[in-house]
């Protein structure tokens, strides 16, 4: 079955700035490309940090809290961060974090995993020698949410489906708004476990409804305990 990667998705076009790059210029290059966020660069072009909208407008966020705002600039991380990028004139002093990088063949997945996991909108893309090749940012992996039911019922049938159950027409698959109902009956209750699971990482899958039967239970049983 195949799995979307990074290549499939990405930007190639990447727009991005050097370390040394002043505010205006940044700006300039964010609001006249219209992108959210841009990679800094080293002289070699590998990926040190990045720099978002809101790094940026950290030059005026310093300056409209209160007493409570003030607080929340010495005792929180991000209020830390804003306060040393509102007196950053350069991408280097501006970037809020080291940037975290995908490689072009991994996963759709692991790319939404990072972005989690990092707490982060966008993902360099960089090849064997860590130079930029592309950009993904968090609209390229959601825009498969928006693939046609009907594509997305054909894939499930011909990527899954045909490819595991020997007689097919016993699964019925219909899918709503990304949401995936299999129904019907399967030869074995790991069968049914396979089609769920790789139904789910079918692009535009949102959840999958598992209503499947099975005429042969081939789990393992769990051990009980010894007393």
């Amino acid at each position: 079955m195949n799995t979307r990667l990074v290549r499939e998705v990405m930007t190639k076009d990447v727009v991005s700035v050097r370390t040394y790059t002043p505010f205006r210029l940044i700006t300039s290059a964010m609001l006249s490309n219209d992108v959210g966020a841009v990679p800094v660069l080293d002289a070699l072009g590998h990926p040190v940090g990045m720099v978002s909208r809101t790094d940026l407008l950290a030059k005026r966020a310093h300056l409209g809290h209160g007493p409570l705002g003030a607080v929340w600039e010495k005792l929180s991380t991000r209020g830390r961060r804003t306060t040393a990028a509102s007196h950053g004139a350069t991408a280097a002093r501006l970037m809020s974090h080291r940037a975290v990088t995908v490689a072009p063949d991994d996963t759709v997945f692991h790319a939404a995993y990072l972005m989690r996991r990092h707490d982060v909108s966008h993902l360099p893309v960089v090849d064997t020698r860590g130079v930029v090749v592309g950009i993904v940012s968090r609209g390229d992996l959601l825009g498969e949410f928006l693939r046609d039911d009907a594509l997305v019922r054909e894939d499930v049938l011909s990527q899954v489906v045909r490819h595991r159950i020997e007689q097919p027409g016993e699964v019925e698959v219909t899918v709503e708004r990304g949401m995936v109902t299999l129904a019907g009956e399967v030869p074995s209750a790991s069968d049914a476990a396979y089609v769920a699971e790789r139904t789910r990482r079918i692009p535009g899958v949102v959840d999958v409804m598992d209503l499947l039967r099975w005429t042969t239970d081939d789990r393992k049983p769990q051990a009980g305990p010894l007393f």
